[in-house]
Order: C-alpha cells, then structure tokens, then sequence
C-alpha cells in the first residue's frame, strides 16, 4: 500500500509528541545560549589575564580587542542559539493549535476532503487582524520616530504571517488532492526573510519561491494551490 503524506498522521498523540519534543529542543538551545555566553566571557577574561601576564602591554590591547569582539562574537553564537530556541516554541505554538481544533468541521473548503487533521492545520493557520499602518506626515521627536518604526514592523510582520499562512493553506489543498506526494513544502521552495528597512519603499517582493507578496495577497489558497504547487 502507497504511504500518504506524513501530515496525515497528525493525530492527538502524535501532536503531543510533536509539542513535547518542541519544548525539549527549545529548553536545549535556550541552556546552549547561556553556556555559551558564559564561556565568551570566560574565555575573555582568561584571554586578558593571560597576555597582561605575558608582558603588560599587551594588556590594553587586549582589553580593547576583547570588547570590540565581544558582541560580533555573542551575535553569532548566543543570538544564534536564541534564535533557534524562539523557533522551537514557535512550532509547539502551531502543533498546540493544531491540537485545539482537531474537532472542528470546515464546510466551505471541500478540497480538504473532510480530514480531520488538514481541517484542524487549516484552522490553525487562520489569518491574523491586520493592523494597518498609516506613516505620519512628520515626526515630532525620536520617540515618534522610534514608535512609528515600531506600528510599521508590528503591522508588517502580521502581514507576513498571512502570507505565510495562506501558502500553508494552499499546500494543504495540494496535499489533500496528492495524498501519495510525500514531499515537504520545503521541497517545493524556501520562504524569503527580508529587514523591515528593505521594505519600508512598499515595493514587491518575493515572499516564496519567486511568487510576489501581491500576487498572494490577491489570490485565494486554491489558486495558490494551482501556481504554486501543481506546476511542481
């Protein structure tokens, strides 16, 4: 018998497992980031003990050194580790939601063939409000500046997370029509990240694969289904 798509399987205990196991990976790289940070500046005080023991000149140079290399170096280890950690309690938040609609029924989205588990990740992956962000036609102070940057990145990330949603959807609609088509949507393409500075211009841009923000936005997940997935 042909195996189906994993996404399938996503009942009640295997979502548990999946937030159990989220959570571990999470408590794992959180206690990586603080032991790391820990040995950074164990090693930078050694460092500077060391060669102000060698020969005492070298002591300010080395003090120096330290501190401008101090934060690139927690940027590239401890952020990183943060990073991953935060990502990690992202997914448990999905596969938690996931579990909280398992028993939800979805009419009006018939491509789902009635399936328990893709109505309940389609559920999950409900659109967020948007908070519309308007930019001011000045700025009072750098606090108005500071705050207006703020509205912007918060009502940008939202929109994002649409985004990301609606794809998400689309690839369930594709999944429930290809049930045997076992690959990942990772295998059909990869998510772009960009800076909020790259686009404050309002420009389009490439959110996955080379398919525009725009194009998404305007399209429902069926016809993303089709685009996106059924011309793979």
């Amino acid at each position: 018998m042909a195996e189906v798509n994993p996404i399938f399987n996503w009942d009640r205990p295997t979502l548990k497992v999946f937030v159990e196991k989220s959570v571990e990976e999470a408590a794992i790289y959180t206690l990586l980031s603080k032991t790391t940070h820990v040995a950074i500046i164990a090693f930078g005080i050694g460092g500077l003990a060391t060669f102000g023991m060698t020969n005492p000149s070298y002591f300010s140079m080395t003090g120096t050194l330290l501190i401008i290399g101090y934060g690139p170096a927690c940027e590239v280890s401890v952020e990183a580790w943060n990073k991953v950690s935060k990502g990690c309690l992202e997914k448990a938040a999905r596969y938690r939601a996931i579990l909280k609609n398992l028993n939800k029924d979805c009419e009006d989205v018939p491509e789902l063939l009635q399936s328990k588990t893709l109505i309940a990740q389609w559920h999950a992956l409900a659109p967020i409000d948007d908070i519309p962000y308007t930019p001011p036609p000045h700025f009072t102070s750098p606090d108005h500046a500071f705050e207006s940057l703020r509205n912007f990145e918060i009502s940008l990330n939202i929109r994002r997370e649409n985004l990301r949603s609606k794809i998400l959807r689309a690839y369930l609609i594709h999944v429930a029509n290809h049930p045997f088509d076992l690959r990942k949507i990772s295998d059909f393409g990869e998510f772009h990240s960009y800076q909020v500075e790259h686009l404050h211009a309002g420009i389009p841009f490439a959110f996955f694969k080379d398919v525009l923000n725009t194009t998404i936005e305007k399209s429902s997940p069926r016809e993303l289904s089709e685009l996106i997935f059924s011309q793979a």
